[in-house]
């Protein structure tokens, strides 16, 4: 049962993260736009990966907590069936 379960969740967690990837590259579209000046397009790119990486992390550890959760119901439902 539990290598039926796995290619889903491996599924849906890479749709989750393409999802977010692209939501994180239009919003790098709209704030560097392409009349600012040299310092100010630094300091958005700065800020803009410093947002990424706050922002990816925390979507990994959501989704780590989500996979663990799931693989732990499984794991419970298969001692069940066992009983």
């Amino acid at each position: 049962m539990l290598g039926t379960i796995r290619p889903r969740v491996v599924s849906f967690l890479g749709a989750v993260f393409a999802y977010f990837v692209q939501m994180l590259a239009s919003i790098k579209r709209q704030v560097l736009t392409p009349h600012t000046s040299f310092e100010n397009e630094l300091i958005d790119e700065a800020i803009y990966y410093v947002w990424v990486v706050y922002v990816g992390s925390d979507i990994y550890f959501v989704m780590k907590m989500w996979v663990v959760k799931v693989l732990l119901l499984v794991l419970k439902w298969r001692s069940m069936q066992m009983l």
